[in-house]
């Protein structure tokens, strides 16, 4: 706990009164926890002169508390007035200039005490008027009314307090000092969700100096204190880092994960055309500045896919739904939760916004669609409008009809404010009966006049509806494989598309086929295509939308990225959420590095302390080297040496000396730990498809690895290797025995293989499809799991099924201490389930990873890891010291 004074303000007599000095009084409450009271020069005048402004005194105080030791321990913050400033500078200095002492102290912060912290500006400029100053000091001129750089401190804290993890609470005076409040309540609020201040009867002085200990602020902030330090015996996340315990050695549960695939579901502009929404597979909304590139918020909204996002007619709010069946609005900018509706068993498919902001349309898979009036905040309406799932909802611009379309190849409108029917558009009827299959509606768009609706089939039809006859008036195929949105231009003229076909398209309207003139195409000719090709990405377009100014079209794709096409063409932009899109990691035998490979073709090293990137791998490039042609004579080969696919599967060996890397160049690879150089140990195109698994014998000289059906078990050092086809189809994992005399796989079709050599030995059965399989440290057992909701347990000897534990879906990593006396298993829940072989039983679960991420890997360790994004920005490392017991 450190306690931290204001400005004119000493470490002993800020917090000291008559009958009790605060930092001691504390210290005796928590006597295992270290109490601290800084001391800084903070006069109120010729600050310039024996002390600092604030952004250099944040620099020295950061190094001060690094020079202590601060940092390897949860700190608590008590901060009074313009102490608060400082240690909202000092974590930002920690998060923008990245040094690692730095880093570790912000991340060590659990909490923060803010004692009349003045942080909107609001009544700053009493300061002056209260100081009488004839010569203020850097410090008081940094407290100026509405100053840019206070502004700047305080808008920079309320966009990243989420991202330091770290609780609040927050008190301000009731009482004036002479004539003035100091600072106020609207001050000393520092604008954060959940966070409420309160009121003391004390000034600007007092505040700080309880009375007794049964003063409010003192039981509120011993009570805060104790909710923050971790239980005595139990086991602790390492957000809060502790020390292990001196009488027995310390094991840790190290879970490193990255982020889910965030394929893009949604895109909306704004109102006014400035930012971008967009909604993905990992449960957030992201908002975006594209003129900058930047993104400005991330949204943790639902811990299910976010299928769809759009905006308030104001652009001061968001709604969102997802496919865990809630549906939430948020306010903008900053990204508070306003309301969440429940009440459904089924995904919510699609979110629409009435133009005058009283009214949100929602559909579900379950054909039910429900209108809520935000204001009111409150459901409207709920109505079965279709057999099928709903896949689109949209509300016209005249704010007088709701259409939403489905997979029973019909759009009903109905009035928005009753429910009641207006409408029913049989799409199917244009389609040859042959064809119906393809009617199925997948996205509609209202023009911006509402004379007309467009709806997108799974065929990549179009079809445009009149408003007033809902007769179908145009349609046409226009893209090979299904329409998954659609939008208008705000001119009217024009459509866009987005299709499976993994592009996006703009038509005139007036090139889409008049029904009865020559009938809809139903086989799309090259030569024949209308419209132009807007973006094209490497995977589906799931989203389009135009902006309000008609300057842009976004397209948002399973490939993770928003592609960004203006009118001019000068200012087109891809926005990507993660650089790297890490989708495999591997953890060193010494738990002292992990190494991660990327869609990007890049394998990197990191170095857990201090955390440091040690080298990076990306592309392929062809080098000369010096070679033996076998008669006494050297020639220069020519050889390809990188990555030239995607990254699939990492593998250590058990020196940590060298690392196996497979993916989709169909070649395995063997990378130099040290340097990251590509060792002359290579396997090139020796599978037919890609590699996705990859494992180390035990002795270090074997690797197994496995693409579709197809083994090879390679002795890397002498480059001789076999290759076997497992009965059963691809094959989805292995692993080594610890005695390296055999391993084990599993099929796509449940067979539980024990391989001697390329002898197979058929050992059981999984009912579910099994993503990991693990030896137990003896041998005896074999562990596997994955999307079902059991772990099985099979008796390596007999293949008898030992026993099937209860798990969270979607199993990634399985992981047992050197005593063979548990394990862990970690799911894409985040959770971790601690499992004891002596039971077969779950003895403790803990949630070690955020809903936004999966793990990639899991280890027990003796050293605790970083966390957070301490090594990189999209790793999230968990490191969790587990009771004795």
């Amino acid at each position: 706990m450190i306690f931290i004074h204001g400005l004119d303000g000493d470490p002993f007599g800020t917090w000291k009164h008559p009958a009790l000095f605060w930092p001691e009084a504390l210290g005796l409450d928590h006597a295992h926890a270290g109490v601290w009271s800084l001391g800084y020069p903070a006069a109120k005048t010729g600050w310039n002169g024996s002390a600092m402004p604030l952004a250099d005194r944040a620099t020295n105080v950061l190094s001060l508390l690094d020079a202590h030791g601060i940092g390897e321990r949860p700190v608590v913050f008590v901060v009074h007035s313009m102490g608060g400033l400082l240690v909202k500078q000092m974590l930002r200095h920690a998060m923008q200039y990245g040094d690692p002492a730095w880093q570790r102290i912000s991340r060590a912060t659990a909490g923060i005490v803010f004692l009349a912290t003045p942080n909107s500006g609001s009544r700053i400029a009493d300061w002056m008027t209260f100081f009488s100053l004839a010569r203020a000091s850097a410090a008081v001129k940094d407290l100026e009314h509405n100053g840019a750089g206070l502004r700047d401190l305080n808008l920079w804290f309320r966009n990243n307090v989420h991202l330091l993890g770290c609780r609040l609470l927050v008190f301000y005076e009731k009482l004036p000092m002479g004539q003035i409040i100091v600072v106020d309540e609207a001050s000393a609020d520092p604008g954060i969700p959940n966070v409420v201040p309160i009121p003391l009867d004390e000034n600007h002085a007092t505040i700080c100096k309880p009375a007794s200990a049964r003063s409010l602020q003192y039981l509120k902030v011993k009570r805060f204190v104790d909710d923050l330090l971790p239980a005595r015996g139990v086991a602790i996340e390492a957000g809060v880092p502790a020390s292990p315990p001196v009488t027995a050695a310390a094991t840790y549960l190290c879970n490193v994960g990255g982020w889910k695939r965030n394929e893009i579901n949604a895109v909306a502009w704004s109102p006014c055309s400035r930012y971008l929404a967009a909604a993905s597979d990992d449960g957030t909304i992201r908002i975006w500045h594209p003129a900058c590139k930047n993104l400005i918020l991330t949204i943790h909204a639902h811990e299910g896919s976010v299928k769809s996002v759009c905006w308030s007619p104001g652009a001061d709010a968001l709604a969102s739904c997802s496919s865990d069946g809630t549906v939430a609005t948020w306010h903008f900018p900053g990204g508070q939760q306003i309301d969440r509706w429940y009440g459904t068993d089924d995904w919510a498919r699609s979110i629409a916004w009435a133009c005058d902001g009283s009214l949100l349309a929602c559909g579900y898979a379950n054909g039910v669609v429900r209108t809520f009036d935000p204001v009111a905040r409150r459901e409207h309406w709920r109505l079965v409008l279709h057999q099928g799932r709903v896949r689109s909802v949209a509300i016209s611009p005249s704010g007088r009809l709701l259409a939403s379309g489905a997979t029973d190849a019909t759009v009903k409108i109905v009035d928005p404010r009753s429910g009641t029917p207006i409408a029913d558009v049989d799409v199917s009827a244009a389609f040859p009966a042959s064809a119906k299959d393809g009617a199925q509606v997948l996205c509609l768009a209202w023009s911006p006049s509402s004379a007309h609706i467009a709806a997108g089939t799974v065929s990549g039809h179009v079809t445009i509806f009149d408003a007033l006859t809902w007769r179908l008036v145009r349609a046409r195929k226009l893209c090979r494989d299904s329409i998954l949105s659609v939008a208008w231009t705000p001119d009217g003229r024009s459509i866009v598309c987005g299709s499976a076909d993994r592009s996006a398209l703009r038509v005139d309207v007036g090139r889409i086929d008049v029904c009865g003139t020559r009938g809809m195409q139903f086989d799309l000719v090259g030569s024949d295509t209308v419209g132009v090709t807007v973006a094209s990405h490497r995977g589906s377009v799931r989203a389009v939308d135009c902006s309000a100014d008609g300057q842009a079209i976004a397209s948002g794709s399973t490939d993770e990225s928003i592609q960004i096409s203006t009118t001019t063409g000068f200012d087109n932009a891809e926005l990507r959420a993660h650089r790297h899109q890490l989708r495999c990691a591997a953890l060193s035998p010494d738990t002292r590095d992990v190494a991660t490979g990327s869609v990007g073709r890049q394998v990197m090293l990191f170095r857990m302390q201090p955390p440091t990137q040690r080298w990076t791998l990306e592309g392929s490039s062809d080098v000369l080297v010096s070679a033996s042609n076998g008669k006494g004579e050297r020639v220069l080969e020519k050889r390809r040496q990188g990555l030239d696919e995607y990254i699939r599967c990492l593998a250590w060996s058990p020196d940590a000396r060298w690392i196996a890397v497979g993916g989709d160049d169909r070649t395995l690879r063997v990378l130099d730990a040290d340097s990251g150089r590509v060792s002359p140990f290579v396997l090139a195109d020796c599978h037919e498809r890609s590699i996705h698994c990859v494992a180390w014998s035990p002795a270090g000289d074997r690797i197994v690895s496995s693409s579709g059906s197809e083994l090879i078990i390679w002795k890397v050092f002498n480059g001789a290797h076999q290759r076997r086809r497992a009965p059963g189809g691809d094959i989805l994992c292995a692993a080594w025995a610890p005695a390296g005399d055999r391993f084990a796989t599993v099929t796509e079709d449940g067979k539980l293989m024990v391989w001697t050599g390329l002898v197979s030995t058929p050992l059981g059965h999984c009912p579910d499809e099994i993503a990991v399989l693990s030896w137990s440290p003896d041998g005896k057992f074999l562990v596997g799991a994955g999307a079902g909701t059991h772990a099985r347990v099979w008796d390596a000897a007999f293949g008898r099924l030992v026993a099937e534990i209860p798990v969270d879906a979607g199993v990634r990593a399985i992981a047992w201490d050197s005593t063979g006396e548990r394990f862990a298993l970690s799911s894409d829940s985040g959770a971790v389930q601690l499992v004891s072989p002596n039971t077969w039983r779950r003895v403790g679960e803990l949630i070690s990873l955020p809903s936004t991420h999966r793990s990639l890997c899991l280890a027990f360790s003796n050293v605790p890891l970083p966390d957070s994004h301490a090594v990189c920005a999209e790793l999230h490392i968990s490191s969790v010291l587990l009771a004795s017991d």
